[in-house]
């Protein structure tokens, strides 16, 4: 009996070195093929990219809303500022200090928050896809994360995954980078959606199937309060906005109405600032591509136009350039 629990404390200690051992020599090592994760590090990696810069810019983030929804090169005529689009294409965490690109913000930047409304009802657990998309941001990831969510990052990496991980090379400079794909932002961080075709059908469908919270959690409130106060005090100014969604039912539009609103106390509350927009940022259905949060090009072109209106006429001080239609 000693020699069988001998053997397998052994055994166990050695698979979960050789899993260790995995995840620390593959971490770091964007593999942009993976289904539903390695793009999304990709994506998020050419972004950061893009925040190499000198500051006095605005950078928006959020998740797939602002990435379809608002046009960067655009915002930046409009306003005179330069402009970043640094979204994800999806909410990979739920916080703020461990995903998005805040180290990387400047005195004199501008944080724009277009989040997500659901966002702001969300927890801070750990889940398989932001695990894996830290992984592919590297050790620093790792070692950034409270020890709650660490346990959770080590509990979500999958030993295929990290093996895969380690075997991989970098091949995103093969990816096509022309009409609507996913990889293919320009150096504004805006995606080419020339071609992408409305799917109302699909659009509806979403909705239908839809439900709005109306108040802040907890965490998120305390996440984001510390995050707003730790930008301001470095001299980056945070100005929350509405999101861009289609919605079909009364109750989930009270209810994100009633949410916007504690959202706004929020920010405004914790030193950072609200913008409001026409409608409160909810499109009308031909506006729209294939989700309830992703306008098509004419509905971003339309939104950014709106977004770029309410910043000038409040807190940015614009001086507007030529704009190409």
């Amino acid at each position: 009996m000693a020699r069988y629990l001998a053997g397998f404390c052994a055994g166990t200690i050695i698979v979960f070195g050789l899993v260790l051992l995995l995840g620390i020599l593959g971490a770091g090592r964007l593999n942009p093929h993976r289904q539903e994760t390695g793009w999304v590090a990709w994506i998020r990696h050419e972004k950061l990219r893009l925040l190499q810069a000198p500051p006095g810019r605005i950078v928006v983030v959020a998740g797939s809303n602002a990435t379809f929804g608002i046009e960067a090169r655009r915002l930046e005529a409009l306003t005179g500022l330069r402009t970043v689009n640094a979204a994800s294409h999806v909410n990979v965490l739920y916080t703020l200090q461990e995903t998005d690109p805040l180290p990387a913000l400047q005195a004199g930047d501008i944080l724009l928050l277009p989040l997500e409304t659901q966002a702001y009802a969300r927890t801070t657990e750990m889940n398989q896809m932001s695990a894996e998309v830290g992984h592919q941001e590297g050790l620093d990831y790792f070692l950034s994360l409270p020890w709650r969510l660490k346990l959770g990052y080590i509990r979500h990496l999958e030993p295929s995954f990290l093996w895969q991980q380690l075997v991989r090379i970098r091949d995103g400079d093969a990816l096509p980078r022309q009409g609507y794909w996913r990889f293919g932002v320009d150096d504004h961080g805006d995606l080419d959606l020339s071609d992408a075709r409305p799917a109302p059908a699909t659009v509806q469908d979403s909705a239908r199937t839809t439900s709005m919270g109306r108040t802040v959690s907890p965490p998120m409130r305390q996440i984001l309060c510390a995050s707003i106060r730790s930008l301001a005090g470095r001299g980056v100014r945070v100005i929350g906005t509405p999101d861009n969604i289609y919605l079909m039912d009364q109750a989930n539009i009270r209810n994100r109405q009633n949410l916007l609103k504690r959202a706004r106390g929020l920010f405004t509350s914790c030193g950072g600032e609200w913008v409001d927009v026409p409608g409160g940022g909810l499109q009308p259905l031909e506006r729209m591509y294939d989700t309830i949060f992703h306008p098509t090009a004419e509905g971003r072109r339309l939104r950014t136009d709106e977004l770029a209106r309410a910043l000038c006429a409040g807190p940015i001080a614009c001086k507007p350039q030529p704009v190409r239609d």
